[in-house]
């Protein structure tokens, strides 16, 4: 891996989590993970050369629905944080 970060994961957070979970699953065909889910989170899988990310229900803990959060993979965690 390059000492540059690459995208590791994506979350959403939505204000219906069932509703949602349902539209990617049903309508865009995509694949759940079921044994990721909690109460607050449903996990999905990127596909073929996609990026795996989850759903959360968005509370008054978390992000506004619509919200979205990053996460990043490196090789170099130091380097990266000294830059």
């Amino acid at each position: 891996m390059s000492s540059a970060p690459v995208l590791d994961f994506v979350v959403l957070y939505v204000s219906n989590l069932e509703e949602v979970c349902n539209y990617f699953t049903q309508t865009l065909g995509l694949e759940h993970l079921a044994d990721q889910d909690t109460p607050e989170f449903r996990g999905f899988a990127g596909g073929e050369k996609g990026l795996p990310f989850g759903i959360v229900q968005a509370s008054e803990r978390t992000p506004r629905a619509g919200a979205v959060e990053i996460y990043l993979k490196t090789d170099n965690l130091v380097g990266l944080h000294s830059k």
